[in-house]
């Protein structure tokens, strides 16, 4: 069985330049993923939050120990902490969004102070 690398996201431009979409901001990025041509498979280790919207996949992906349902209307969180994955194939062609923020962003908010505590990103998957 083919041994999967782990890469470490620790910042949003650490996982845009690695999909290679296009850089927004350091902290933050929205990426439309039907304009990229594929992604690679890996499995990822979040220090960042992260928020995935798809319409469809043709690969299965998986948070954690969950494995999410393939096709659309599928949505995935992250937060600091997280591992998730692209696995099968070797690369992937997605459609839908991806949005990504850093921690440090929401910083001493309610927002940050809410997702401190929140189960959203612990459930990690939604699927209808």
């Amino acid at each position: 069985m083919e041994e999967k690398k782990i890469l470490d996201i620790n910042t949003v431009n650490d996982y845009v330049d690695f999909i290679g979409a296009p850089r927004q901001h350091p902290h933050i990025n929205v990426v439309d993923l039907s304009g990229l041509q594929s992604i690679p498979r890996s499995r990822d280790h979040y220090h960042i939050y992260g928020l995935l919207m798809l319409d469809n996949a043709d690969s299965t992906l998986t948070h954690d120990i969950n494995r999410s349902s393939e096709g659309g209307g599928t949505l995935m969180f992250s937060a600091p902490g997280c591992l998730t994955g692209i696995d099968n194939g070797s690369n992937v062609k997605l459609n839908g969004w991806l949005l990504l923020f850093d921690p440090t962003l929401i910083l001493d908010t309610p927002l940050g102070d809410a997702s401190a505590t929140s189960t959203i990103w612990a459930t990690s998957t939604r699927t209808p």
